[in-house]
């Protein structure tokens, strides 16, 4: 594939604010095409507003991106998982958006399909086989958590006092674990354990030790 053109309208509901700029930057991003060009309309009407959740704007794109490379698959008679593969974007494949791809591991992914005892089965009579790819380049924000701890143990410091979660058999005994991060989607009880606890192994610390200055939460 040489180039790519794509509209996407979406639904803003009430307000203005659809992900119509995640569509137009995800649609054709898993592959390398180097002549791009996308448009996107914020379609405002008569609905409930619209709001993100998992990937917001992404999977709206793909289901459009994918059908069409189904459609010149089996124009062209090649294998639907074939032609992703032949046109996989690799590191320095141009983006819609102007910078270039630092990493990759889609075509990895391809090529495992393709190389799948299942995917290389008989089909019977009424049966099909589908395969489609998708992009998200992720996002963060400023997260918190809350650990309750069901054990304690009182340290003083000078003319303080300070209560720390007290370990046993050098790990910590946590109750529970909460976290409310700001974006919706999976990963809550890694993230409050990210939040609270050392995860960099390549310092020496384990996932399950309080990071420093923990214990100043528990001042007195």
């Amino acid at each position: 594939m040489t180039a790519a053109q794509g509209v996407y309208r979406f639904q803003a509901g009430a307000f203005p604010g659809s992900p119509v700029m995640n569509g137009c930057l995800c649609g054709f991003a898993p592959y390398h095409i180097e002549i791009q060009h996308t448009v996107g309309y914020d379609v405002v009407s008569n609905r409930p507003k619209a709001a993100a959740y998992r990937a917001p704007g992404s999977p709206i794109a793909a289901f459009g991106v994918e059908s069409v490379i189904d459609i010149l698959a089996k124009k062209i008679g090649m294998d639907p998982a074939q032609i992703r593969a032949k046109n996989a974007a690799h590191i320095g494949a141009p983006s819609v958006a102007g910078p270039k791809l630092a990493f990759e591991g889609y075509n990895e992914t391809v090529q495992a399909i393709l190389d799948h005892p299942g995917y290389k089965t008989k089909l019977d009579p009424n049966q099909g086989r589908g395969v489609a790819s998708g992009y998200w380049f992720n996002g963060a924000g400023e997260s918190s958590a809350t650990v309750f701890l069901n054990t304690f143990q009182p340290v003083r410091e000078g003319s303080e006092i300070f209560f720390i979660p007290k370990f046993e058999g050098g790990r910590l005994n946590p109750l529970d674990r909460a976290t409310k991060p700001c974006e919706l989607g999976p990963g809550g009880n890694t993230e409050s354990r990210r939040a609270a606890f050392h995860t960099d192994n390549r310092r020496g610390w384990h996932r399950d030790h309080p990071a420093p200055g923990l214990r100043r939460l528990f001042r007195r």
